[in-house]
């Protein structure tokens, strides 16, 4: 691995000249203004990972059908998510990262709550039995599903301030000469000094399946479309939005990096938002690509059916 050294920044630990609400919030200590930028980037792709899959559950729920969903890929984005909060948290990632990764998480359950109902249960209902209600139990128990992931992931009480200044913490257990108040490294790998622990270690390992995953769950999708040379079921805006929010978000970690360090500590999940937003992308150009197909196949019809009429 190349000299951390030069490349290497610190950080204050009480954010002195920092933002203080943010470093109080989110555990960030922006002193300058290209780490504030990077915070509000960071904000944006939050938002934004709030939205995609609104577009989605709507189309769904007005097709009363997941039939646009490669199963494969719904599975591999699950595991991958997964794989990507539980890496987050035991490595101490930015808070936006953490929240990003449990939103991942909570979206993930409500779509697979979804296809469940819309493959498994819906068409055994009775027709008067597929209103509202049956969808709002089965959004109810996602949304049990997803508090109960939040109540275990997310700190209490006595653990806020020490969630809220983990990523500080651990930069500076490594940046910092041994001069630092900071204890040594206990249990860590001493072949690797960008970790803390073993658990560190651990979290990081789980991020790079995750990003693998990222990359490779993507493919049944765009396979699956292929075959069957349409994306009818899949909603463009969700595909649009997670580019965007993607692209934030790995501008915004690039952009707060303070070094080497810093930057192996962020790859997987710098790797999983580049490789997760071209795959995206490439779905788009099969949105566009297939529609074209379909409105040519349309006019054909179209006019075969006028020459029959006048003949």
């Amino acid at each position: 691995m190349r000299d951390l050294g030069p490349l290497t920044g610190s950080e204050d630990k009480n954010c002195t000249h920092g933002i203080q609400w943010i470093h109080r919030i989110f555990g960030d200590c922006v002193d300058n203004e290209l780490k504030l930028v990077a915070f509000a980037i960071g904000l944006v792709s939050l938002v934004l990972w709030m939205m995609p899959m609104i577009p989605q559950f709507r189309a769904n729920y007005k097709n009363k059908s997941c039939a646009g969903i490669s199963l494969a890929f719904l599975l591999s984005w699950i595991f991958g998510d997964t794989c990507n909060a539980v890496g987050a948290i035991l490595t101490n990632q930015q808070a936006i990262q953490q929240a990003v990764g449990i939103v991942y998480v909570v979206q993930d359950i409500l779509v697979a709550s979804q296809y469940v109902y819309y493959t498994r249960v819906y068409h055994k209902l009775r027709p008067n039995h597929r209103g509202p209600t049956a969808t709002l139990s089965c959004l109810a128990i996602a949304a049990f599903g997803s508090y109960c992931l939040i109540g275990k992931t997310m700190p209490n009480g006595e653990n806020v301030l020490r969630y809220e200044r983990s990523v500080s913490r651990v930069l500076e257990a490594v940046t910092i000469p041994s001069t630092s108040n900071y204890p040594p490294r206990l249990g860590a790998p001493d072949w690797w000094p960008i970790f803390e622990s073993y658990t560190d270690f651990a979290g990081y390992i789980i991020g790079c399946i995750a990003s693998i995953v990222y990359c490779v769950g993507r493919i049944p999708q765009l396979i699956y479309n292929y075959r069957r040379k349409s994306c009818e079921g899949l909603s463009p805006a969700m595909f649009y939005i997670t580019v965007a929010a993607n692209f934030t978000y790995g501008v915004s970690v690039m952009m707060a990096c303070t070094g080497w360090h810093y930057f192996w500590r962020h790859l997987p999940w710098i790797v999983g938002a580049i490789g997760w937003g071209f795959l995206d992308f490439l779905a788009i150009m099969q949105l566009y690509q297939y529609r074209k197909v379909a409105a040519h196949e349309r006019d054909r019809d179209s006019l075969l059916q006028n020459t029959d009429d006048e003949e």
